[in-house]
């Protein structure tokens, strides 16, 4: 102890609560048709039936004072991320536009905002370099995440393609956002257990991404856990991605006293497959 504290004004510890990050990765809703006139594809916005699907589809019962949303650079992963987050709000009409939704969802707030951007939910597919020539071509083939699976990480070390399009570098994007979130949870598990915080035990982050990024996370993990066999059946249901804002679930949990741990879920042949991580085999495919 330290001899200038006074041991009367020293409080016991104070019990530790569960407590849980949830992750919501999901591929953002449809989007504009192609205009070549725009400057750049993170122009390109979510048509007025993508933002339709984002409100039908979007999560109920959310604290939002708990819960941000992240995207991409690109314009329809933020709107898709903020859709799915507060669509179930009486004031979202689905006409508004991006810059709209953040005044609507940050009015209230002194500082910061509901919505940010994450480089690592981004995609790099490019006609420049080899792998994201070949994802390109394999898209329009209806393989797109097959192709990812079985032979980009092969291309890439041939033609020494370091441009992250490859399926070992989109699955350490995204576990690496998840390794973020579980050097959070110590902090937030204190936060949950002091009553005068008010805070209830689940902690919420909206990811709109692009296909194929969830997706070689989810392959990876599913490797991990069950074999290459496995993975593979999971890629056969989703040879080239998944759809509009489909996606899956990352929960970080933690328990007290015990190491946090990384349950997975997502549907297979329509089921919700659970899976468990160890924060190791996160960190392994983030490597």
């Amino acid at each position: 102890m330290n001899h200038f504290e006074n041991p009367k004004n020293k409080t016991e510890s104070q019990e530790l609560k569960p407590a849980k990050i949830e992750l919501h990765f999901f591929r953002h809703s449809i989007k504009e048709t192609n205009d070549v006139t725009l400057p750049n594809d993170e122009a390109v916005k979510l048509s007025k039936a993508g933002k339709y699907l984002a409100i039908k589809k979007s999560f109920g019962n959310v604290n939002l004072d708990q819960a941000i949303a992240f995207g991409s650079p690109r314009v329809r992963t933020q709107e898709s991320a903020l859709l799915m987050m507060v669509g179930k709000k009486d004031t979202i009409t689905g006409s508004e536009s991006l810059d709209e939704l953040k005044e609507i969802i940050n009015q209230d707030l002194k500082i910061g905002s509901k919505i940010g951007i994450d480089e690592r939910l981004n995609f790099t597919d490019s006609n420049d370099t080899a792998v994201g020539k070949a994802m390109n071509d394999a898209y329009a083939l209806g393989k797109y995440v097959q192709f990812m699976v079985d032979q980009s990480d092969k291309l890439a070390k041939e033609t020494h393609d370091e441009s992250g399009a490859n399926y070992s570098a989109k699955a350490a994007q995204v576990a690496k956002i998840i390794i973020k979130y579980v050097g959070i949870i110590p902090k937030w598990q204190k936060l949950v257990s002091d009553e005068s915080k008010g805070y209830t035990d689940t902690m919420e982050r909206y990811m709109g991404t692009h296909a194929s990024v969830s997706e070689a996370f989810l392959a990876k993990a599913i490797e991990i856990t069950e074999g290459v066999d496995a993975r593979d059946k999971f890629v056969a249901e989703y040879p080239n991605g998944f759809d509009y804002l489909e996606g899956f679930e990352a929960d970080i949990i933690q328990e007290p006293n015990k190491n946090p741990v990384v349950e997975i879920r997502f549907y297979l042949d329509n089921k919700m497959i659970r899976k468990t991580l160890s924060v190791e085999e996160v960190q392994n495919i983030a490597i």
